[in-house]
């Protein structure tokens, strides 16, 4: 286990920047479906997604020098440095890149080659040490995605949705940002039996059952330092309903419709099944798993050596209790490998924040979530509100954990698209207790400040975010709403 010096002395950098589709908005007022079209370049052969694909490379590893640059030599060294990009960073117009090969590689092994080659090229001071989470890829198993779309049975479906569809009120009431709560809350209220939104639900809940294709969601974390460059990959395991949209939503007549949009729509596809029955430590026979054991030349040369134990939760992981439920998991108890609480636990996310039940962290760890979709809320339910009104920063209690927050807002057509980044520690010398399973939500929540002073020190030794924005060329055919700002989360005094 690492001790808290390899935590609390951290620099934690996110970049918040939207990364969700273009004009989302719910399906009806309280659906937990989302229409919207996703922005990147043509799709029209290999050489329009890699040049979609290294725009988003040569953008992230900007941004990313944007944020280094801006630290002093001695803010570099003597402690590891996070840099997180949201979810959906990499997708495509069709929503998941296809499976093609670009330069003889798969699309997710080309973006974790090329950003390897990128971020290696700068040059690093000794003891200098970066995890740099490059947010998720979304892949399908479909390499001619419209003759796909074309098919006898994705026009069944859309046909049979279009018959509720056609159904349902024009107006919508709730913004975006709801659509994504609500879906990940499940407290939505139900809709009425008989209705056009209940038999668009059924026909939802038996779609994603039988899905016509195979969705991945996959993210990479690159280590840096002077010996080189060295990846870890993992993958969400459970999706969303606003992971994907319905598609392109069109109003004829005083009646909505669905169109494909050309798209990979939530009607078509769903996640591959990954089990956390024998833990979640990555390993050759879990490669999929979110937990790792990383160590590193300066750490090693420590009196004594050390290890970080960090694990990864890309959005709705995080409100499921992913890295919570696998707690204690032990080889002596059948698990693959123990799995101790964590020093670090990072969320990637499209609309997801820190959650008290789901903090996994062991005493002195750390919390860190970069999110490219929603404002942070105060609870979180489908009756939560923002903590800031538009962009700015906040610390305070959010959903039950003890936050440093900074959080952007851009409004695209009378349309706001937010994003966000947030810190924040565990408190006290409990251990992260084992999950039990029966609890499910009432599992007790690892504190993340003091009860009377509602405050935690280690925190409150950070400064408030320094937000630096920017600006890249063409950046409208990639990024919905701009491309953002970095987030950075310095110690007071750190120069």
């Amino acid at each position: 286990m690492s001790t808290p010096a390899i935590v609390t002395q951290n620099t934690y950098i996110g970049w918040s920047v939207y990364t969700g589709p273009a004009n989302a908005i719910p399906l009806w007022t309280n659906s937990r479906w989302i229409t919207g079209t996703w922005v990147g370049y043509n799709v029209n052969s290999s050489a329009d997604l890699q040049q979609d694909i290294d725009y988003r490379v040569a953008a992230l590893v900007d941004a990313f020098t944007t944020a280094r640059n801006s630290l002093s030599d001695s803010q570099k060294v003597y402690a590891t440095r996070y840099f997180c990009v949201p979810e959906f960073y990499f997708h495509s117009q069709y929503g998941p890149y296809p499976s093609v090969e670009i330069q003889g590689q798969g699309v997710f092994e080309y973006i974790v080659t090329s950003l390897k080659a990128a971020l290696g090229a700068i040059q690093l001071l000794p003891n200098e040490v970066w995890l740099v989470c490059i947010g998720s890829t979304l892949t399908v198993n479909i390499e001619d995605i419209p003759t796909f779309l074309q098919s006898d049975a994705v026009t069944e479906r859309l046909n049979t949705l279009n018959k509720y569809v056609s159904q349902l009120s024009t107006t919508v009431a709730l913004g975006a940002f709801n659509a994504h709560i609500r879906a990940h809350s499940y407290d939505a209220p139900a809709p009425l039996e008989g209705s056009a939104e209940e038999a668009i639900d059924m026909l939802m809940v038996n779609y994603r059952g039988d899905p016509l294709c195979t969705v991945r969601n996959r993210c990479a974390t690159i280590k840096m330092n002077t010996s080189g460059t060295e990846a870890y990959t993992f993958e969400k395991q459970n999706e969303s309903t606003v992971d994907l949209t319905m598609g392109k939503l069109v109003v004829s007549g005083g009646k909505k419709q669905l169109e494909t949009g050309y798209m990979i729509t939530e009607w078509l596809g769903n996640y591959p099944s990954i089990s956390i029955v024998n833990g979640d430590m990555n390993m050759p026979t879990q490669p999929y798993a979110a937990r790792f054991t990383i160590d590193d030349p300066l750490w090693s040369s420590w009196s004594p050596p050390q290890t970080l134990q960090i694990g990864f939760e890309i959005c709705l992981d995080h409100r499921l209790q992913r890295l919570r439920r696998t707690v204690d998991m032990t080889v002596a108890n059948g698990a693959s490998a123990d799995n101790p609480p964590l020093a670090i636990q990072m969320i990637p996310s499209g609309g997801m924040q820190i959650l008290s039940q789901s903090v996994v962290s062991d005493v002195a760890g750390a919390i860190f979530n970069g999110d490219g979709c929603d404002p942070i809320l105060n609870v979180y339910t489908s009756s939560g509100v923002p903590v800031i009104n538009g962009s700015g920063t906040y610390k305070g209690i959010a959903c039950g954990v003890y936050v440093s927050c900074a959080q952007n807002m851009v409004t695209v057509n009378a349309q706001n698209y937010y994003s966000h980044t947030q810190l924040c520690f565990r408190y006290g010398s409990d251990p992260t207790t084992s999950y039990n399973n029966a609890l499910g939500n009432n599992n007790v929540p690892a504190a993340t400040y003091d009860q009377g002073t509602q405050k935690n020190p280690t925190l409150d030794a950070y400064q408030a975010p320094k937000i630096i924005a920017v600006s890249y060329a063409n950046s409208g055919a990639i990024f919905a709403a701009g491309s953002g700002e970095v987030h950075l989360y310095i110690v007071q005094g750190n120069t």
